[in-house]
């Protein structure tokens, strides 16, 4: 599968939002680029490796341009302990691997938990979930 990572030209609130609803595997600011923190590999390591990549400022933004949403504060927090453990792992572009290693569970049930999580938030896939979980997900997330 074709794995996608947007380099956005502006910091702002839309725009981050735009390319968390093009339902990109990672977002990054060009000016991020040449820093000595090495976003850039890390967005591609990340998401060659079937993870996702929203840094910090990314999810900053996000959280502060997505509504109020009651119904998916309740999705979320109607999700079990485990799952919120998971979702939270997605957002931070775990591997199916390293979240079993994270969490001391098989890879088997990481994937049970993830598409649970997949199914109770309505979402297409675990970049969806993320990206639902970063807008909606609050304090709610571990």
């Amino acid at each position: 599968g074709t794995r996608t990572l947007i380099f956005l030209r502006r910091e702002n609130a839309p725009v981050v939002n735009e390319a968390l609803e093009a339902g990109a595997d990672g977002v990054m600011f060009i000016s991020s680029i040449g820093s000595k923190r090495g976003d850039f590999f890390m967005a591609l390591q990340c998401t060659s490796a079937g993870g996702v990549y929203y840094p910090e400022s990314i999810r900053e933004l996000a959280r502060k341009a997505s509504p109020d949403d009651e119904h998916a504060f309740r999705l979320i927090q109607d999700l079990s302990e485990r799952e919120r453990d998971v979702l939270s792992a997605l957002t931070e572009g775990l591997s199916n691997r390293e979240i079993a290693e994270q969490l001391v569970v098989s890879g088997e049930t990481v994937k049970s938990h993830v598409s649970a999580v997949i199914g109770k938030l309505g979402v297409r896939d675990r970049t969806q979930a993320a990206v639902f979980a970063i807008r909606h997900g609050g304090s709610l997330i571990p």
